[in-house]
């Protein structure tokens, strides 16, 4: 009884002290990880689709979340897209940069996430194949709480359970908690979806091209997320459609939104 009363007194004084709590806080420091050695930085351009997240009731966009990662000198723009709780499409920007603070290995998947008026955010890449699907962490610690987010993230809407296994014995191994991650709805739903197929060839056909320059072939590489419809040229473009009727929609692309501000 003594244990439970003095558990009380502390809940009360912290509750006291902090009395608006964000429902994301918990207790505690963030974990210890190690992020993916020797990070090929370039290759992770192109469209990600958000498979599974952290719930966060603050958050602007709730379903259909999609990132699109373009390279822009060291530095990518990322625009991400979705919809909110009342189904109206959300449309965020920010910037993935590496983390040049004291301590990081220059090339690695230590990176942040900027965004106006915001503080920079960590964003930290544990395991990646770049064709199919990333594992990613970020957490950020103030007076003894822990905000602590991790995303599944894959190169189509619905990702194979193997590659969702695989990020789950990641965060395991780094004392990541993966029970606190929900499915993010995806699919019929989305108004990416019935330009899908599309969509996916052509960022297959872009990443073909990026892994072909790694390769050592020669082509220029000219991302853009605007195109009205997919070209046979030199420059291969990832194919987001305009809109030409009530159900097809334009897409855009999206990077976690539990970390950026509501709109």
């Amino acid at each position: 009884m003594s244990v439970v009363i003095l558990l009380l007194c502390y809940i009360i004084k912290i509750t006291t002290a902090f009395p608006a709590i964000p429902d994301f806080l918990g207790l505690g420091s963030c974990a210890s990880v190690r992020v993916q050695p020797n990070f090929e930085f370039d290759k992770y351009q192109g469209l990600w689709w958000e498979i599974l997240a952290a719930p966060n009731k603050d958050e602007s966009a709730k379903s259909c979340i999609m990132h699109n990662h373009t390279l822009s000198g060291s530095s990518m723009k990322v625009r991400t897209t979705g919809l909110d709780g009342s189904d109206d499409k959300i449309k965020l920007k920010s910037v993935l940069s590496p983390n040049m603070k004291p301590g990081s290995i220059v090339g690695s998947s230590d990176l942040i996430v900027k965004v106006s008026g915001v503080p920079n955010i960590p964003y930290q890449i544990l395991a990646t194949d770049y064709r199919t699907y990333s594992c990613v962490y970020s957490c950020m610690e103030t007076r003894g709480f822990k905000e602590e987010n991790a995303w599944v993230f894959g190169r189509t809407p619905h990702l194979e359970p193997k590659y969702i296994e695989k990020c789950n014995a990641v965060f395991k191994n780094f004392n990541i908690d993966s029970a606190m991650l929900h499915r993010t709805s995806q699919g019929k739903i989305c108004p990416y979806y019935h330009h899908l197929t599309d969509i996916i060839q052509s960022n297959e056909d872009f990443l073909d091209l990026i892994f072909g320059q790694k390769n050592g072939e020669s082509s220029e590489i000219v991302p853009t997320s605007t195109i009205s419809s997919p070209t046979a040229s030199d420059t291969i473009k990832p194919y987001v459609p305009q809109t030409t009727s009530s159900n097809a929609s334009p897409t855009n692309n999206l990077i976690p939104t539990r970390i950026y501000p509501t709109t």
